[in-house]
């Protein structure tokens, strides 16, 4: 792993697969570290000829943190966002500048970028604001923001926004267990080990339930994006699950009819995660489409 020192963040990064393969920029969901995707999922990619990066968002992991400004409790926050009296440490633009400038620290513009949950909402802002850093994008169980979405089910938003009972790893790792199991689909079944693992090396790393609070400000600060949705030139495949819990599958779609262009691909069995048994399906797809993007790119003479 490595760090780039930003204007005013400094971010953990890693890097996988063959290094004159295809950049693709891997940006994770709310409050996840860099080690949130799955080694299956990084091997695969590898396997198709990709070379990934992934990274530890502001306020995650070993990268900046925003510990001098303080969130209110969750709950408040879920008050505050519904009388629109928000004021988050940070917006979610600013996150998506912060992988625009990664990308120029390590020289890697234009790459494909993948985002998944609040990620997918980064890389959104990232190809709208920054087209000249995206190649292609590969928006995986996101959604637009518009308010006459179906909302998630109670037990997979409880999930997300319920605290564990201690601070302790032996708490926190089994609150993890419990919000995949909330989260998952029908289809993909994993392990609680798994779960279980992932939960503690990212706990090891970094613990921080204010950095999440500050994600989720965020998150409830940003206005629908309907208009960025439309501004994206970039070629874009939507990916979502036919039983994602937390972000309905109808949000896949309305943002696949928003960006122009793009192309849906709903996955049955599918939940709000990324297991193990769907890297090969993921890679395979997301492969398939930075293929015939660098293949439309090389006939056409035109680089992004």
């Amino acid at each position: 792993m490595a760090r780039a020192r930003l204007v005013d963040v400094e971010l953990e990064y890693a890097t996988h697969g063959p290094e004159r393969g295809p950049p693709v920029l891997l940006i994770m969901g709310i409050g996840q570290q860099l080690v949130a995707w799955p080694q299956a999922l990084l091997d695969a990619l590898a396997a198709e000829g990709l070379f990934t990066v992934r990274y530890d968002a502001r306020d995650t992991g070993l990268s900046t943190h925003f510990d001098h400004y303080l969130p209110p409790a969750i709950q408040e926050i879920m008050r505050q966002a519904a009388q629109g009296n928000l004021h988050p440490a940070y917006r979610l633009e600013d996150m998506a500048q912060d992988a625009a400038r990664l990308l120029d620290a390590l020289a890697l513009s234009p790459a494909h970028v993948v985002g998944v949950s609040m990620g997918g909402i980064v890389g959104q802002l990232l190809a709208a604001h920054f087209p000249e850093h995206v190649a292609s994008f590969t928006s995986i169980m996101s959604t637009t923001g518009e308010p006459d979405l179906p909302r998630a089910r109670p037990e997979a938003l409880m999930a997300l926004l319920k605290r564990p009972q201690g601070r302790d790893r032996a708490a926190v790792v089994a609150h993890g267990v419990q919000a995949r199991r909330a989260l998952a689909g029908p289809g993909f079944k994993v392990p609680d080990a798994f779960w279980a693992d992932l939960t503690g090396k990212a706990y090891d790393r970094d613990y921080s339930p204010a950095g999440f609070a500050r994600h989720l400000m965020a998150v409830s600060a940003a206005p629908p994006r309907v208009e960025v949705l439309r501004a994206i030139r970039a070629p874009t495949l939507v990916i979502h699950g036919e039983d994602d819990p937390l972000i309905p599958p109808e949000c896949g779609r309305r943002t696949a009819a928003r960006i122009p262009g793009a192309r849906l691909e709903l996955v049955r069995g599918m939940g709000h995660d990324l297991a193990p048994p769907l890297a090969p399906r993921l890679a395979a797809s997301i492969a398939a489409h930075v293929r015939a993007v660098e293949a439309a790119q090389k006939a056409t003479g035109v680089r992004r």
